[in-house]
């Protein structure tokens, strides 16, 4: 009886190990798992599950140790490329699935991975190669018709992009941010009611709601619907308050509603969350120009001209803006800087002008006298005759100053009025002209001038 039980247990120990270790009995000839392979196979499920949390760094762990158990195994190969891509690890997850690629040449999912990296690298030829060979090899592969879906939106083909996204949504309805993506395709196709019912999908089934919202108010906003954009971008940052680009988008909201003083706050906070975010810096600035907020203006167009200093434009409003703030130096700096720049000959005459200004400030009359007459050499207007008036009764030349002054005052220069009790208070005084005359006297005397040049 004792040795009937020996032969049993001998016999059916390796089914009951097996068994215990999550594997199937062996059949017939089929070879049976050494232990390297049930630890590797053990250690890649354990891998999966974390993977499955979202938890990256635990999962890539665990896919190594599956590989050093069993260096043949190009799942866990490609397993372990697609947790490093996850997390963030470019060049080891493209090191990962090249590796996996070369131990299964028909391994789909690595081609897949092979996409997604050269899709985040911006290699978007080989991207999309890889991702045609893996639907070539795997045509229900959900994760590569979505990469390959991004690139050819990224590429500027958006109808291209909704075919792919179809086809996740057809595989994999739940697929991660998939109702966004095709939303934003959508639009970018100019199907504006499908991009907003994707949208609406996303903000009704997306565990994001965050995100969905934020282009939901997005599309509301190019409809000029900025009362349902306000409410959508609101509730956007309740759930998320962190994110950048809400703030940003609301800030163009109210700047549509007219809303200057919530607008650069919006624009602030954008930019404190992402000091780098220059579509936020280049709203705010000219909006911090209209509104007088010159330091505001400063801190942006600094800001844009570090990370693009060849527009010559940028300098002109810096320049602009170091005025308002009463940075006069800066200012003048800036302007010069502007030409040197290759600047378009109708800009010329605003730039001498500006400069003008700031010597008349400054009190340096010769530079004054320079600039504004540079101005009016690039173009006749009544307001740098007005400027030009200025520096020469500044310095005593009372006729000519009187001279630009008939100048301005015929080419309707806007401060005109507030010039003219400016000459007769103080070029009398300095340049003492033999006869003078009111505004209304002037007035008429030109007047009949030009009635008489007329006839």
């Amino acid at each position: 009886m004792k040795k009937s039980i020996l032969v049993f247990v001998f016999l059916f120990f390796p089914v009951f190990s097996a068994l215990r270790a999550g594997q199937n009995p062996p059949a017939g000839n089929q070879p049976v798992l050494n232990q390297a392979d049930l630890l590797s196979k053990r250690y890649f499920r354990e891998g999966m599950a974390f993977f499955q949390k979202n938890d990256w760094p635990a999962a890539a762990k665990l896919f190594e140790k599956a590989i050093r158990e069993n260096p043949e195994f190009a799942l866990g190969y490609e397993a372990w490329g697609r947790a490093e891509f996850y997390a963030g690890n470019l060049d080891r997850s493209l090191e990962l699935s090249q590796k996996a690629i070369s131990l299964d040449p028909r391994l789909a999912e690595a081609y897949a991975n092979l996409s997604a990296v050269y899709q985040k690298r911006g290699v978007w030829l080989k991207g999309l190669d890889a991702g045609k060979k893996a639907i070539e090899l795997n045509p229900n592969l959900a994760r590569a018709h979505y990469h390959l879906g991004l690139l050819y939106f990224e590429q500027g083909l958006p109808e291209e992009a909704v075919k792919e996204y179809i086809k996740v949504v057809e595989l994999a309805p739940n697929f991660p941010h998939i109702h966004i993506d095709l939303g934003r395709a959508y639009g970018a196709a100019d199907y504006g009611d499908l991009e907003m019912r994707e949208y609406q999908k996303a903000v009704d089934e997306s565990p994001d709601k965050s995100a969905a919202r934020r282009y939901l108010g997005f599309s509301y906003y190019k409809k000029k619907d900025y009362e349902s954009a306000l409410r959508e971008s609101l509730e956007s940052l309740k759930e998320d308050p962190s994110h950048a680009e809400t703030y940003f988008y609301l800030g163009n909201i109210y700047r549509e509603k007219a809303m200057p003083a919530k607008a650069m706050a919006a624009y602030r906070k954008a930019i404190k969350l992402n000091p780098d975010y220059m579509e936020a810096h280049r709203a705010l600035a000219p909006l911090a120009v209209k509104e007088k907020r010159g330091l505001t203006a400063v801190r942006s167009y600094e800001k844009i001209l570090k990370a693009a200093p060849e527009n010559f434009k940028d300098y002109s409003n810096l320049a602009y803006a170091y005025q308002l703030a009463g940075q006069r130096d800066k200012a003048i700096e800036s302007w010069q800087k502007t030409l040197v720049q290759e600047i378009p000959p109708d800009d010329l005459d605003v730039i001498y002008f500006n400069l003008g200004t700031l010597y008349q400030d400054k009190k340096d009359w010769p530079k004054a006298i320079e600039f504004h007459k540079k101005a009016i050499a690039f173009k006749e207007q009544g307001d740098y005759h007005v400027g030009l008036s200025v520096a020469y009764c500044s310095t005593g030349l009372a006729k000519p100053a009187l001279e630009e002054y008939e100048k301005g005052f015929r080419l309707k220069a806007a401060k005109i009025g507030e010039l003219f009790k400016f000459l007769e208070s103080t070029c009398p005084v300095k340049g003492k002209p033999p006869a003078r005359e009111t505004e209304p006297d002037l007035k008429t005397r030109l007047a009949k001038a030009q009635a008489a040049k007329e006839s």
